[in-house]
C-alpha cells in the first residue's frame, strides 16, 4: 500500500504546478497583447503605408505565434489534471494504473502518455478550449478589423 503522506505530498506538488501552468498562461496573453499593440502602432504610425500586406502579416503573426506556445502550455496542464485524477483515485482506493508506490512520482509523466493523446490534448486546448480558442480567436476578429479600418482609410 502506498504511504498516505506520499501521496497527498504528490497530489499537492502537481496541484501547485498547475496553478503555475495557470500564471504562466496568464503572462503569455499578456506578452501577446503588448506585442500585437506594439505592432499595431507601428502599422497605424505609417510605416507600411505603401505596402499593406507586410503589416497586416505583421499583426497576425503574434497572434499565432502566442496562440500556438498557449495551446502547449493548456495541453500540458489538461495532461497534468490526468495525472492528478489518476494520484486521487489511488488515494480513494479506487482502481488506479499505479501499483508500485515508487511510480507516484513519475505516473503520468510525457513518456507515458502517446503521442495521440498528447495531440489531442494539444488540438483541444487550440480549438474547444474556452480560455485559449476564445481569447485568440477575439483578438484575431479585432485585428482583422483595425486592419481593415487602417486600410480603408488610407485609401
Amino acid at each position: 500500500m502506498v504511504a498516505i503522506e506520499r501521496l497527498e505530498w504528490a497530489i499537492e506538488q502537481h496541484y501547485k504546478s498547475i496553478d503555475t501552468q495557470n500564471t504562466q498562461r496568464t503572462i503569455t496573453k499578456n506578452w501577446c497583447l503588448t506585442v500585437w499593440l506594439l505592432l499595431l502602432a507601428v502599422l497605424i504610425s505609417g510605416r507600411f503605408t505603401q505596402a499593406y500586406a507586410p503589416g497586416v502579416v505583421m499583426t497576425f503573426l503574434p497572434i499565432v505565434l502566442f496562440w500556438i506556445i498557449e495551446g502547449l502550455q493548456a495541453s500540458h496542464m489538461k495532461i497534468m489534471e490526468l495525472r492528478v485524477a489518476e494520484l486521487e483515485k489511488l488515494w480513494l482506493n479506487s482502481e488506479s494504473k499505479i501499483k508500485k508506490s515508487s511510480d507516484i512520482l513519475f505516473y503520468g509523466s510525457h513518456q507515458y502518455q502517446s503521442a495521440g493523446v498528447k495531440m489531442n490534448m494539444f488540438t483541444f486546448a487550440l480549438f474547444r478550449m474556452e480560455t485559449v480558442f476564445a481569447f485568440y480567436a477575439l483578438l484575431s476578429a479585432i485585428n482583422l478589423i483595425a486592419n481593415v479600418v487602417f486600410i480603408v482609410g488610407l485609401t
